[in-house]
């Protein structure tokens, strides 16, 4: 987390090795690393992000319950948005109780670290 943060810095200077690995790893174009955002996110961020509350809602109203029908629309528009970005399969509802983590609990990536294989030790020291 300390290196996360230290490369987060305005002052740093991130090697572009390292700029790449956070381009794969996040699936983002790299000027999305480079471009400061003007607290927009870009189209295609911003379209991932509509579809991933979109299949959070699908979850949760499939926990719900309701009747048979309501059931078999809720399974088939939650298949439909699978079509359209598979890696909605990771995303859960949205929680019944306020479940935010705290600054010192680690989020899905610390739990999950991304590879650096392929990263020198030196791009990695700078």
């Amino acid at each position: 987390m300390r290196d996360l943060r230290e490369q987060e810095k305005p002052s740093t200077d991130v090697p572009m090795s390292v700029l790449m690995c956070w381009r794969d790893a996040l699936e983002v174009p790299l000027a999305e690393l480079l471009i400061e955002p003007d607290m927009r996110l870009s189209q295609s961020i911003a379209h991932r992000a509509k579809l991933v509350r979109m299949m959070k809602t699908i979850l949760t109203l499939c926990e719900h319950g309701g009747d048979l029908r309501t059931q078999r629309l809720v399974t088939m528009l939650r298949e439909q948005m699978l079509e359209l970005m598979p890696e909605l399969t990771e995303v859960t509802g949205w929680p019944s109780m306020g479940s935010r983590r705290s600054q010192d609990e680690l989020g899905r990536i610390g739990q999950q670290p991304i590879s650096l294989d392929g990263v020198s030790s030196d791009a990695l020291a700078d």
